[in-house]
């Protein structure tokens, strides 16, 4: 586990091996973060409380999901 501090007005990235590129940047309200993930189609990416209720391997619910 990595636990971090970024800056909350700078938008700023993290890497997660050569190919998976997460941004952090400022959402539309001031408690807000807007977390923007970068990777290739075959990673799958699926937000927690979402699992369990579609399968990620379908391509449409998985659009919606992200």
């Amino acid at each position: 586990m990595l636990a971090i501090t970024r800056r909350t007005n700078a938008e700023e990235a993290l890497w997660i091996g050569d190919n998976v590129r997460i941004r952090l940047a400022p959402g539309r309200s001031p408690n807000q973060v807007r977390i923007i993930i970068e990777a290739p189609r075959e990673v799958n990416i699926v937000r927690e409380e979402l699992l369990g209720r579609a399968d990620p391997s379908d391509d449409t619910e998985s659009a919606d999901a992200v």
